[in-house]
């Protein structure tokens, strides 16, 4: 398995719209060269408009009919609540977009019984604001993670600088 990283926010995790675009469109690009099949977006803005009119989704529509599956972060605004919606319609953008897996954290509870899970408090949670989509798609852990060590382990990719 190779990964390609295309980095698009800066030490303080902050970027724009048009990085995040031009990475994607830089995916695009290099799809065939690197047999790229999925993008994954770990990051996510509020939402001001509608998925179809919403340049950051166009891009990511342009992936996928381009073939390549698109994972974007459902959001940390779960805790948001205008008039009482208990963190509903807080999914971030690109996550809005119908063909995109947007992906929300879960809670285990700390047992092993998945019974008792539930959706952590700080995910964002659909319908999604304008459009009324359902999301997120999938839920994973996001609490209580313990990763392995991978101690002297590096990635290391040649792929020319995006211009």
């Amino acid at each position: 398995m190779n990964l390609i990283d295309l980095r698009v926010l800066d030490a303080n995790g902050s970027g724009t719209d048009s990085m995040v675009i031009a990475a994607i469109q830089r995916a695009i690009a290099l799809k065939s060269a690197y047999n790229i099949r999925v993008i994954n977006l770990s990051l996510g803005r509020g939402i001001s408009t509608g998925y179809a009119q919403d340049p950051l989704c166009q891009a990511v529509e342009s992936a996928w009919r381009a073939g390549i599956v698109v994972v974007a972060a459902a959001g940390n605004f779960g805790r948001i609540s205008v008039s009482g919606s208990n963190g509903y319609g807080t999914v971030a953008a690109p996550g809005n977009d119908p063909l995109v897996l947007t992906v929300g954290a879960m809670k285990s509870m700390n047992t092993y019984s998945r019974t008792d899970d539930q959706v952590a408090s700080y995910s964002s949670k659909g319908p999604t604001t304008y459009d009324h989509v359902v999301k997120p798609d999938v839920v994973a852990p996001g609490n209580t993670v313990v990763s392995i060590d991978a101690t002297g382990a590096h990635w290391k990719a040649n792929i020319p600088a995006m211009k």
